[in-house]
């Protein structure tokens, strides 16, 4: 047992005005029994359960409406929890330190019950927090709606001083209808709430895409236009094992940035088996013997050969070479038919001179005649 009942009794000096409290709650002790938060406090759990589901914080925007929306000040997703909250008829307690906006947030509960043509009591301990509320209303123009009736120094007159200054007020400006403009206002934040949401999806084993953007923001490396076929049907597995392979070829970094000076550039090997390292001894064996013969080779046909390109542009003259026309019949007794060439040379010279003889005094027709015909 950790609790006693003991029968004393105590003087004090009371407030008056808190004794008038006192008196309230005496006069409505049995309607204060039946209060659902007093029941609770007594231990009746069940007095809190209401049917009506609350929207959560990631809800709000499914289930509310911009033309079901009359707050007046700006509202994150944790106060307009509480506005909804109130607008339902819960009771809860609003808390957190100064300048989270729990001011800002009753001001906005007062405009959606205003909306829906209610009246709110706002009751405080201290008429700071009264005055903060109301200048907020009225800075959005709806502070002509509150009647002060705070503390001892409120007279009766002056709260009718106050009715009557409203009731000579001209009313409000009625606003236009604006659903084409809330319409819109709702296809706007739906498509940023689908662009949200395909951002946070784990559309595939890799993550979200934002886990992937962030990930790649991270990355001090230049981007490379890769042409990644179906990146969404890449298993983790799969993409662990690219990983792995990417960090074994980055042990080979000198050699893939210096390829042009290897001495293995020209290696077409796509598989290395047990016996590729005794073919490949063998086969370069071959190929310094075959160097050694073509530098003997070379040197009795004194050719100039000390780099592959120039034994390529020599194999290409041997081809060449191999194609030239026969010449034969030239290399033998050329002093000879030297001057039998010179004396068909001059031959020729006196045919032309004797054509051109006959031209100037006969036709054409002539050189067509048959001479040994005519002879005869």
């Amino acid at each position: 047992k950790r609790w006693d009942i003991n029968s004393k009794s105590v003087l004090g000096i009371f407030d008056s005005a808190k004794f008038a409290i006192y008196e309230d709650l005496d006069q409505n002790r049995e309607e204060i029994k039946q209060n659902d938060i007093v029941r609770a406090i007594n231990g009746d759990t069940d007095a809190l359960k209401n049917d009506k589901e609350l929207p959560s914080a990631g809800e709000l925007d499914d289930k509310v409406s911009p033309k079901d929306t009359y707050q007046v000040l700006d509202a994150d997703s944790s106060q307009q929890e509480a506005i909804e909250a109130a607008k339902a008829g819960k009771s809860f307690v609003l808390q957190g330190p100064p300048g989270t906006g729990k001011s800002q947030t009753i001001a906005n509960i007062v405009a959606e019950k205003l909306a829906k043509n209610e009246k709110v009591l706002f009751v405080s301990e201290k008429e700071a927090a009264l005055k903060v509320v109301k200048n907020r209303l009225e800075d959005v123009g709806i502070g002509r709606f509150c009647l002060e009736v705070h503390g001892s120094k409120k007279s009766k007159s002056d709260v009718l001083s106050q009715i009557e200054e409203e009731m000579n007020n001209k009313p409000l400006k009625q606003v236009s209808q604006r659903d084409q403009e809330l319409s819109e206002l709702e296809n706007i934040r739906q498509k940023l709430n689908q662009y949200g949401d395909l951002l946070f999806d784990d559309i595939s084993d890799l993550g979200t895409p934002y886990e992937v953007q962030g990930r790649l923001a991270k990355l001090q490396a230049p981007c490379l236009n890769i042409n990644f076929e179906r990146p969404l049907e890449v298993e983790k597995n799969q993409f662990n094992r690219s990983v792995k392979l990417l960090e074994q070829l980055q042990d080979f970094n000198y050699e893939i940035r210096n390829y042009g000076d290897s001495p293995w550039k020209n290696i077409d090997i796509e598989s290395w088996q047990i016996n590729t390292e005794d073919q490949m001894k063998k086969s370069l064996e071959a190929q310094v013997d075959a160097i050694d013969k073509l530098k003997t080779w070379s040197q009795d046909q004194k050719a100039d050969i000390k780099t592959l390109s120039d034994m390529n542009r020599y194999i290409e003259f041997l081809r060449h070479m191999s194609k030239k026309p026969d010449i034969s019949t030239l290399e033998t007794d050329l002093h000879e038919k030297g001057g039998k060439l010179q004396r068909a040379a001059e031959l020729q010279e006196e045919r032309r001179e004797l054509e051109e003889e006959i031209e100037s005094k006969y036709e054409d027709s002539v050189f067509r005649e048959d001479g040994e015909r005519i002879l005869a």
